[in-house]
């Protein structure tokens, strides 16, 4: 089981996550390298790339159905935990991230594009004034 994180300069994949979830105590680490390793594996992108944003979510939901972090709401004196508001809290910023990764993998292409239709002349006549002011003609 071993932990690796850089401080500075966080220009490692795995460095990333452990910040985004704020698991940056080597004494008392949430994830190991391997369980995250696990969570690249798991959100990796049909060419074989990771992304660290969804590995991220993925580590955040695991932390929010995870017992050891998520009590139940309690009232002890004076304090008061309310786990649902955490787990709650951990799944947002999931979709979040979840969001963002989608958002930057469609500005890379290939995700999503338009077919224009012709059904007829004067449909073939628009498309082609269209495609003219795109400046594609």
């Amino acid at each position: 089981m071993t932990y690796t994180y850089a401080a500075t300069g966080a220009t490692t994949d795995l460095s990333k996550v452990r910040r985004r979830i704020s698991d940056t105590d080597s004494a008392n680490p949430i994830f190991t390298d391997e369980e995250i390793n696990g969570f690249f594996a798991s959100e990796g992108n049909y060419d074989g790339s990771t992304n660290w944003k969804r590995a991220a979510a993925m580590a955040l939901e695991t932390m929010a159905t995870s017992e050891a972090y998520v009590q139940k709401v309690m009232r002890l004196m004076d304090i008061q935990t309310n786990g649902a508001a955490v787990a709650a809290s951990l799944r947002a910023d999931a979709v979040l991230l979840r969001t963002q990764s989608d958002i930057e993998e469609a500005n890379l292409g290939g995700q999503f594009d338009w077919a224009e239709q012709v059904g007829d002349d004067f449909g073939a006549r628009e498309r082609l004034l269209n495609q003219a002011l795109r400046g594609l003609v």
